[in-house]
């Protein structure tokens, strides 16, 4: 089961990890409504992969090994925020992109301080919330303000179940490692999928320009991953030791 974390090189991992399955046991759902799903209907598939959440990956029954890749939140946060803003604005009319309008509509300031649903889900300490499991999503951006460290030690203890944790940024040295301990062959190239320049045509993107980073701005997103930023230096600590089988 591979938890992909918006922006984190997941849409790569996922391709690679694809071609070792047949069609028929790839599971389609690749959201949080697995958990809705009858679990003997589960069981037919051998690889889920998805925007879940420890919701999501709790759901799935029997055995399983459970792979995720984090990235750096300062810089994942920037990386949605402009491949949002690359979209066009006909692509995002006709297919009623909530994230990507915001983007469009609003400065990177702006932005970042949005209440807007579609926002704050997908930017306010993602990384954390996803992993926190019993808090639900809808009240843990409230929730960080009165107990941070417990927040990050649960989070913490969920992730310590998984079988693998790749980063993003060494993807290169984490991927045939990874390969090796699932029993897969090796590949010659890792593939690099949803890059703008691999996208901009086939998604109806565009280029956009980057704003300078300022004081006002590097504070707002500071702001919001006041629990992403201590959950991933933890991460990073225990790159490569996450091998204990996930608990049934």
């Amino acid at each position: 089961m591979f938890l992909h974390l918006p922006k984190c090189a997941g849409t790569s991992l996922h391709a690679l990890l694809s071609n070792f399955f047949k069609p028929d046991e790839i599971c389609p759902h690749r959201g949080d409504v697995i958990t809705t799903v009858n679990a003997e209907t589960l069981r037919r598939y051998k690889f889920f992969s998805g925007h879940f959440t420890k919701f999501g990956v709790d759901a799935i029954p029997g055995p399983k090994r459970v792979i995720t890749v984090l990235r750096d939140p300062y810089q994942r946060i920037l990386s949605l925020y402009y491949f949002w803003r690359s979209h066009r604005p006909d692509v995002i009319e006709r297919d009623n992109l909530k994230g990507p309008r915001a983007a469009r509509e609003l400065g990177l300031l702006d932005f970042l301080k949005s209440n807007r649903p579609e926002v704050v889900a997908n930017i306010n300490n993602t990384l954390t919330r996803s992993l926190l499991g019993p808090i639900h999503l809808s009240q843990s951006a409230g929730y960080r303000l009165r107990n941070v460290n417990y927040a990050v030690e649960t989070a913490m203890l969920n992730l310590q179940r998984f079988n693998f944790v790749a980063f993003a940024d060494t993807m290169d040295e984490d991927v045939p490692l990874l390969l090796s301990i699932l029993g897969f062959p090796s590949v010659d190239e890792i593939p690099r999928l949803n890059t703008f320049d691999k996208l901009k045509d086939a998604a109806g993107l565009e280029a956009v320009e980057r704003e300078e980073i300022t004081p006002e701005i590097n504070a707002a997103l500071e702001s919001i991953i006041t629990l992403d930023r201590p959950f991933f230096a933890r991460a990073q600590r225990m790159r490569h030791t996450l091998r204990c089988p996930y608990p049934n």
